[in-house]
């Protein structure tokens, strides 16, 4: 039986199904923000509902969790609700910080789990060193939140199940 080797190498695969995803990615954010700026500029637009503001909260204020921060604070129907942090002085100058940005001063956590219990947070950012990715995000999966989080979500199968 004659087989036939593939030009497909596990690194052509994991390239392209990569450019396939940013493109579906990308495709559905431009179709989402045309259809969000044509309704938040629509003449006798009213004012958001609770169901149609996204409360986020955001873990890991120092560095990238703050510049993910200034583009959530960026798009309409957003609202940064807390903000966590473990070092305090870092803490409490990004809740002035936000407060100033989008006239309400989020809740502070030092503690990622307490932040996760609030009912109103609909979506979690986590901006925590690396070795907390797995955790955080399997923690805020179990609390029922939507969870963004950078590479690398785990380091191994068995520290990501």
């Amino acid at each position: 039986m004659h087989s036939k080797q593939s030009n497909l190498s596990r690194r052509n695969f994991l390239v392209n199904t990569g450019k396939v995803s940013a493109g579906i990615i990308a495709a559905g954010m431009l179709s989402s923000c045309q259809q969000q700026n044509a309704i938040a500029w629509a003449p006798g637009r009213r004012a958001v509902g609770a169901n149609e503001r996204i409360n986020l909260g955001i873990v890991g204020v120092r560095s990238r969790g703050w510049a993910l921060a200034g583009e959530f604070m960026n798009m309409p129907n957003v609202r940064i609700k807390a903000l966590c942090d473990v070092d305090g002085n870092v803490l409490e100058r990004r809740l002035r910080q936000a407060d100033q940005q989008q006239g309400a001063r989020p809740d502070g956590y030092a503690d990622m789990r307490k932040l996760l219990e609030d009912k109103s947070i609909d979506a979690v950012v986590l901006a925590t060193p690396n070795h907390w990715h797995a955790l955080g995000t399997i923690w805020a999966c179990q609390a029922g939140k939507h969870v963004y989080v950078e590479k690398p979500v785990c380091h191994n199968v068995w520290e990501g199940r």
